[in-house]
This record gives C-alpha cells, sequence and structure tokens, in this order.
C-alpha cells in the first residue's frame, strides 16, 4: 500500500483507501516516512510541508496533551479504515451492496429457499455459473467472514484507542498505539 501526503489539505492518503480521489499535490512517502510523521506528531511536534511538499516535523508549536491523544487515536482510526477496506474497497457504495447482496441471500436462505431467488443471489450464480444455492450459501460464507473480520478491526480499534485514552498525560501515546497498529497492519483476508 503506497502512502502519500498533502500539502494542500495536510492529509495523509493511501492508494487502497482513496485511490485516484487524492489532491493533485500529493507526494509519495516511504511507510517509514509515515510512521516517524506520526511518532513525532505523538510527541508534540506538528507535521507540517517543505517547500517541495514533503512532510517534515516542525517544533514551532507544541501541541496539547489532548491534541496529542487525539492525533494518536486518528492514526489507529486510520489504520483500522486501511484494514477494512483490504477486506472490501474503496468504491463508493460497494459495501451497501455487499451488504443487501448479504441480507437477501440469508433471508431466502432462511426462507428454506422459497420462491424465486433474490436478484443478487441470481446475479451471483449466472457470474460465476453456480447454482443459485450455492450462490446463496457462497454469499453468506463470504458476509461471514467479512464481519467477524469487521468486528475483530473494531475490537482492536477500540482498545488502542482506550489504552491511548488511558495513559498518563506524559506517555508516549504513538508508542502506546504501535502494537494496536501493528496488528490492524497485519490483518490481511484468507486467500
Amino acid at each position: 500500500m503506497d502512502t502519500y501526503y498533502s500539502k494542500q489539505t495536510g492529509g495523509f492518503y493511501t492508494s487502497v483507501l482513496h485511490g485516484n480521489n487524492m489532491p493533485d499535490d500529493v507526494v509519495k512517502i516511504t511507510h517509514e516516512e509515515h510512521q516517524s510523521l506520526l511518532e513525532g506528531q505523538a510527541t508534540g511536534k506538528r507535521i507540517e510541508a517543505s517547500e517541495t511538499g514533503r512532510p517534515i516535523l516542525s517544533q514551532q508549536k507544541v501541541a496539547s496533551v489532548a491534541d496529542r491523544r487525539l492525533s494518536t487515536c486518528t492514526a489507529i482510526d486510520n489504520a483500522a479504515g486501511a484494514a477494512r477496506t483490504r477486506f472490501a474497497t474503496n468504491s463508493a457504495f460497494i459495501e451497501t451492496e455487499y451488504q443487501r447482496a448479504y441480507d437477501t441471500a440469508v433471508q431466502w436462505i432462511n426462507s428454506g429457499y422459497q420462491g424465486e431467488a433474490p436478484k443478487p443471489v441470481k446475479s451471483d450464480a449466472e457470474a460465476f455459473g453456480r447454482t443459485e444455492q450455492d450462490a446463496a450459501q457462497t454469499i453468506k460464507a463470504t458476509g461471514d467472514y467479512w464481519f467477524s473480520q469487521l468486528d475483530e478491526i473494531r475490537n482492536i480499534r477500540l482498545k488502542g484507542k482506550q489504552a491511548v485514552e488511558n495513559a498518563p498525560d506524559d506517555a508516549d501515546f504513538m508508542a502506546i498505539a504501535q502494537p494496536f497498529v501493528e496488528q490492524l497492519e497485519r490483518l490481511e483476508p484468507d486467500e
């Protein structure tokens, strides 16, 4: 996953989450640079853009404890967002489509396959050359797996943010968050 920084917005972007929907001024940065910037931010430094648009740490304004906590929790949220996109997609409304296919497949399965298969199930059966019942079962299994992974992502995200919130004011918030961020980064879909 490639990471980018925009001087214009002062924000980070990833190829997975944002695709082609990034500001025109983004510059590619390494994973190590991104981590270093987040760690610096968690210790009260500010991320700014150099004259060339590359992100750098500035010590002009030391962030308050509340700001450092917030920026560290945002780093955890961003890692969770990146993990979620590895299990779905970043295309608009695709999660709604997946949810609708799942709901209709489960409803049809629970009815004992009564009546005509719902359109999302039929579409899957036709696209992948399987029976409608197999398509419904595949959609359900995929959805069950997806939801279990979303539950795990939420679990890690909330525990990480709570650890940061409960830390003393003089703590290194990014060091506290790092194990949770790493857990989120290791989550990958089964092949």
